[in-house]
């Protein structure tokens, strides 16, 4: 079964296979938690409850990894501390929607529309108690980190602010950067990369797209889907890689970036021990 996203075993921890993400100076992300008791914002569902100590950990290291790809703002765009807030609360039950995230608040300066704080909601019904402590096995423990990493993007931009900065085109992205990258990593020469959902995230079939492959199937529901899953496609896998392409878009919307890799990278999550402003659902490929 395969569902889509919309960003104890006792002692068992987590952690990143790569080296750890170092934040850079001039882009912090601060994660404030809603708890069990709180209001829920306007943009929330459901009655909060608390994020477990793994959860919150793993919202740490999604905030390092984004700090160490992101190194401030283009224009006159100062934002000192982009806070995000987090909620964990029931929305539409088990295996349908598992988190959505978007911008809460924007600013538009020098030609680019940015948000100045974002928010994240994880659904409880599927990684609550149910799952917690990821009992269903560590590939739920790694969706999750790769999730929370996914929806963050959102709640920065990717996907939410595409149209408000004029990189979309009907369901493709048109921004100069992430299209350059697309053609230099993937040895490519298009014009636009293929989207879906309306333009919130990559495509499965964004590769296969520009060989002509007729069989391409992106609906990860079903059985001879095309595993061509990237961090910013919508299914939550546990070993999604990172292209330029991504570090391409944030550049395009208005960020300010560390230089592209030679390689995609792969961040796979291992054991260790243990409109409008939009928004953006993932779904899980099981």
């Amino acid at each position: 079964m395969k569902t889509r996203l919309l960003a104890s075993a006792a002692a068992v921890t987590m952690a990143l296979s790569a080296t750890p993400a170092l934040a850079l100076p001039g882009f912090d992300i601060v994660i404030n938690f809603l708890e069990a008791g709180d209001t829920q914002p306007s943009w929330g569902t459901g009655t909060p409850i608390s994020f477990s100590t793994q959860q919150k950990a793993a919202f740490e290291s999604a905030a390092q990894f984004w700090e160490s790809k992101i190194t401030g703002y283009q224009g006159n765009i100062s934002i000192p501390t982009f806070t995000i807030t987090a909620a964990f609360a029931p929305e539409d039950g088990e295996y349908n929607s598992l988190a959505y995230a978007g911008p809460d608040l924007i600013q538009t300066s020098g030609g680019f529309t940015l948000p100045t704080s974002g928010f994240m909601q994880f659904d409880s019904q599927d990684w609550g108690p149910g799952d917690t402590p990821f009992t269903r096995g560590e590939f739920l423990m790694q969706e999750f980190i790769d999730s929370v990493q996914h929806e963050m993007a959102h709640a920065l931009g990717f996907g939410t602010l595409f149209a408000e900065n004029g990189v979309l085109s009907g369901n493709n992205y048109i921004g100069a950067q992430a299209v350059a990258a697309f053609n230099q990593e993937f040895g490519q020469n298009v014009s636009s990369i293929l989207l879906e959902d309306g333009g919130g995230h990559w495509s499965e079939c964004w590769r296969a797209q520009v060989n002509g492959d007729p069989n391409c199937v992106a609906d990860q529901s079903q059985p001879n889907a095309t595993n061509d899953l990237e961090l910013m496609t919508p299914y939550a896998v546990a070993n999604a890689t990172f292209s330029n392409a991504t570090l391409g878009a944030f550049r395009d919307i208005g960020y300010t970036t560390v230089s592209p890799v030679p390689e995609p990278e792969t961040w796979l999550m291992m054991l260790t021990g243990l409109a409008g402003l939009g928004i953006a659902k993932r779904r899980r490929a099981a």
